[in-house]
Formats: structure tokens, sequence, C-alpha cells
């Protein structure tokens, strides 16, 4: 729901951005920079006036950016570390309590999603939302035909480096478009962007 403080997730998440956000923005300065250099060795323009084209160029490329990745678009497609919350309609909760009890997975495990009831909407096709929480599990989102496919959730994870989970434990997963938005623990951030600005509250531990 639009307008929910910021929470130590968030946080994270807005910082992940700024760095991918950063390294767009060095790109277009790297272009633009190949772009210009015959012009500086030919003299048309000086070394400052090509710094200032960079400059501006990355500050822009920067700009949109975020702005696009805030309307759902450059999602990150898979957990680079363990953790993830996860905000779902109720069709897409019921789904996955369909897969725990066919997989076996009894709710009260502790690698078992955990599942928050957190405001009702007046949009009929989003209804109640939840949101449901794997501590140590991941994430993959390939696909991005929103009607056909399908999320994953993994209840465990093993992370190798900084930067990467392989997926261990049972999979559930749901389509797509039952999930409005994904954050997990290293700042991933994935949304369906015909829900865009639907958001978690402050839990209440803050270092989730």
């Amino acid at each position: 729901m639009p307008g929910y403080e910021q929470s130590g997730g968030k946080t994270r998440v807005a910082e992940r951005t700024a760095l991918l956000a950063a390294e767009h923005g060095k790109d277009a300065a790297l272009r633009a920079q190949r772009f210009l250099d015959a012009h500086v060795a030919a003299g048309r323009i000086t070394k400052e006036e090509m710094q200032s084209i960079m400059d501006a160029d990355s500050a822009a490329a920067e700009a949109v950016f975020t702005e696009e990745r805030n309307l759902g678009q450059h999602n990150d497609s898979e957990s680079m570390r363990t953790g993830v919350k996860v905000l779902m309609t109720e069709h897409g909760k019921s789904r996955i309590e369909e897969l725990m009890r066919i997989r076996e997975v009894p709710a009260g495990d502790l690698l078992a999603p955990r599942f928050t009831s957190i405001i009702s909407t007046t949009d009929p096709e989003v209804g109640v939302l939840y949101q449901m929480d794997l501590p140590l599990g991941t994430f993959s989102a390939r696909d991005s035909e929103f009607r056909t496919s399908r999320i994953s959730f993994f209840t465990e994870g093993h992370e190798i480096g900084s930067d990467s989970a392989i997926p261990r434990g049972v999979e559930l997963s749901t389509f797509a478009f039952e999930v409005l938005r994904i954050e997990g623990s290293a700042g991933e951030l994935w949304q369906n962007p015909g829900y865009v600005g639907y958001e978690f509250p402050i839990p209440q531990d803050p270092s989730l």
C-alpha cells in the first residue's frame, strides 16, 4: 500500500537501486567519453567540456534507471542472499498453502513460509494482501510473461559469496500475477508493474 514508512528492508532495496543506477551512470559516461575523445583531440571541445557532458549523461542515466526500477522494470530475477519477504494476494497464499500440504511442509516447521495478513484492498483482483516470510529461503522469477509465468520460492538456500544463493529445500510456486512485490535481504527487488506502490509496512523486527 502506498505511503508506508521506511523499514530496514526498504533501505537495503534503495541502496541496491542506487548502486545499480550508479553502474548505469558510469556506462553512460564511458559511452559519451568514447564519442567525445576525437572531438577533444581535434580541439573542438576542451577536456573540461567533455567532463561536463559526461557528468550530465551519467546523472540522466541514473535518474532514468531509478525511475524505471521503481516502476517495476529492471527487476531482480533471483535471490542473491537467503531471506525473502513477499507481498501476495489471497489466491497466491492459498496456492502456496496447498503446495505445502501436498509436499508435506508443516506450517510450524522452521523453514516453512510464515503468512501475515497486511491489509484489505478495494481492488477485486487483489482482495486481502498477505506478507509471506521465508527467513532462510530464496526466490526465482526468470520468466517475464506475467499472465503465464510462475515465481518459485524455496524454503532454504545456500549462500555462495556475497551475491549468489543456490536454492535448496522445497520449491513452492505461484503465478506471477498473484505476487505484487518481493524483497530480499541483500536489497533484491521484484515488482509486478501492474501493482507498483503496494509495499510492506514496518516489521516488528527492524532487522527484517
